[in-house]
């Protein structure tokens, strides 16, 4: 997948997503997403999306999303493949580095990376990273990026990121998607996603995302995220993030974020984020999110979110989210986000995913 623009000099690409702009010098860029902009200065760029653009200077960009336009708004970026172009014509891009072009017009994007161009029009976005464009005309996007998932995987939610966890999988966490664990403790959350752990002891929460862990009370809930504990029953909760856990009844669910737990049943779930889980059987799931729980297995899972849990096997994941749970096998990950779960030990993990889970043991996580 390398790509080197006119008059670009490529200096120490690695061979997965090389791309150097017209007239730009490629500086400072990590292996993985080495890109250099056409006269910009990038600064402040971190080593995982450091994209900075023709003119355009990057700063005070998040570690995970890093991304400075020209004269254009960087809206919802995801944190794998965030690059624009200036003016260029987005053509025969992977899946893994589809980019739209500022200005330009993208073609044959797949619905993981779309991302829009400045003033120009949105087309053919999942509402999984729905982008709108500066000045353009957005076209079949949900609000913001908004996700459910409760259980789910973490990918563009809202803006503001709220999210429960309990049972759910952390993936790219920065400081906005702080996700608990399973029986951990939360610690260290920022006031805007404080998630209490299942089983654990839930710390320093705000009232915008209060949710209750496995076997525990719900307690002092804001009517957004009223989640009820393991085999209680899911009172007062508001469609948002209605969540019945282990043993419970999934009551009263929006299509949005209904989702069943350890021997729950899954039902009236729409294929966004349908997600059966520990002995359950994933059914009727989309490519995007497709995930089979504790005993279970991979099935119909795409290469960007492929996951085996325990005593499961991990098999066709793409590097880029390759995760092997307790008992099962890692094979074929990436040092970017490797994660062994329940009862593992994290190994080789980089900083900035690394995460364990129950009985697991978390080292050099970040916040």
């Amino acid at each position: 997948m390398r790509v080197a623009f006119t008059c670009g000099i490529l200096q120490n690409n690695t061979p997965q997503q090389e791309v150097a702009f017209t007239g730009g010098i490629l500086q400072n860029n990590t292996p993985q997403q080495q890109v250099a902009s056409t006269g910009g200065i990038p600064q402040n760029n971190i080593p995982q999306h450091q994209v900075a653009f023709t003119g355009g200077i990057l700063q005070n960009n998040t570690p995970q999303q890093q991304v400075a336009f020209t004269g254009g708004v960087p809206q919802n970026n995801i944190p794998q493949h965030q690059v624009a172009f200036t003016g260029g014509i987005l053509q025969t891009n992977t899946p893994q580095q589809q980019v739209a072009s500022t200005g330009g017009i993208p073609q044959n994007n797949i619905p993981q990376h779309q991302v829009a161009f400045t003033g120009g029009i949105l087309q053919n976005n999942t509402p999984q990273q729905q982008v709108a464009s500066t000045g353009g005309i957005p076209q079949n996007n949900i609000p913001q990026h908004q996700v459910a998932f409760t259980g789910g995987i973490l990918q563009n939610n809202t803006p503001q990121q709220q999210v429960a966890s309990t049972g759910g999988i952390p993936q790219n966490n920065i400081p906005q998607h702080q996700v608990a664990f399973t029986g951990g403790i939360l610690q260290n959350n920022t006031p805007q996603q404080q998630v209490a752990s299942t089983g654990g002891i839930p710390q320093n929460n705000i009232p915008q995302h209060q949710v209750a862990f496995t076997g525990g009370i719900l307690q002092n809930n804001t009517p957004q995220q009223q989640v009820a504990s393991t085999g209680g029953i899911p009172q007062n909760n508001i469609p948002q993030h209605q969540v019945a856990f282990t043993g419970g009844i999934l009551q009263n669910n929006t299509p949005q974020q209904q989702v069943a737990f350890t021997g729950g049943i899954l039902q009236n779930n729409i294929p966004q984020q349908q997600i059966a889980f520990t002995g359950g059987v994933p059914q009727n799931n989309i490519p995007q999110h497709q995930v089979a729980f504790t005993g279970g297995i991979l099935q119909n899972n795409i290469p960007q979110q492929q996951i085996a849990f325990t005593g499961g096997i991990l098999q066709n994941n793409i590097p880029q989210q390759q995760i092997a749970f307790t008992g099962g096998i890692l094979q074929n990950n990436i040092p970017q986000q490797q994660v062994a779960f329940t009862g593992g030990v994290p190994q080789n993990n980089i900083p900035q995913h690394q995460v364990a889970f129950t009985g697991g043991i978390l080292q050099n996580n970040i916040p």
